[in-house]
């Protein structure tokens, strides 16, 4: 056979040889897969015979960081390994004004609390979380309640959602009210559910949690879909 295959992009070339579209977007994120730019849109059965040979190997990588995602949360899972903690902001990458934290083995609150940031709450912010100026007027200081985040978190991984943004937030706050972040500081306590379940759903992008933009809800939420994550082994890839 020595005939071109015409008008096929990259996935439905791709798709020819058995990838699907998130097998594809995973394997071009991590160069697994040479699929060139081929001007006119025009492939040789050359290529596409090569980019079978690397499917398999490609599907093979692939499933081995499926099973190792599912790992991951199984060990999350187990008891007194991990907590899930949740942040509420004034803004985007703001003051703090709700934390929460949560076992992630039993689900058990271990700190749920509003927080007085010493500035007002922006309007975008509120429409989010609801969470209004007179809400957070009684409530104690970022400074004054950082000893029970520590205690909450103590000896655990600390594993959010958005991890980024929740170390973000945290470490931001600390700087501004002068106080140790001590081990919240440290990133490498910290891991991202996030950014494991959208390499496991094989997404090029992150996946929103949609939970009820509260800190303790957003954590149960998260805690939900680190659970659903740990009951992936031995399932079949999702396409």
């Amino acid at each position: 056979m020595t005939r071109d295959f015409a008008g096929f992009g990259h996935y439905q070339m791709a798709e020819r040889v058995g990838l699907s579209r998130s097998e594809v977007n995973r394997a071009r994120e991590l160069g697994l897969l040479p699929i060139p730019d081929i001007r006119g849109r025009r492939w040789s059965l050359a290529l596409v015979e090569q980019i079978a040979e690397t499917a398999e190997q490609t599907r093979e990588y692939l499933a081995t960081e499926y099973e190792a995602t599912a790992a991951w949360a199984r060990a999350m899972l187990q008891p007194a390994v991990a907590v899930i903690l949740d942040t509420e902001t004034a803004k985007l990458f703001g003051a703090i004004v709700e934390i929460a934290v949560i076992d992630v083995a039993t689900g058990t609150t271990l700190l749920d609390t509003l927080v007085n940031p010493g500035i007002p709450i922006q309007p975008a912010a509120r429409a989010v979380h609801g969470i209004a100026d007179a809400d957070v007027a009684g409530a104690p200081t970022w400074a004054d309640l950082l000893p029970q985040a520590l205690e909450a978190t103590a000896d655990r991984r600390v594993l959010s959602y958005n991890a980024t943004y929740d170390l973000k937030v945290v470490r931001a706050d600390c700087a501004r009210t002068n106080v140790d972040p001590g081990h919240l500081g440290d990133t490498s306590r910290w891991d991202c559910i996030m950014r494991r379940r959208s390499a496991s759903a094989r997404s090029r992008r992150w996946l929103p949690l949609g939970g009820s933009h509260r800190a303790l809800g957003d954590a149960h939420a998260a805690r939900a879909v680190l659970t659903a994550m740990g009951s992936l082994a031995g399932a079949e890839v999702p396409d």
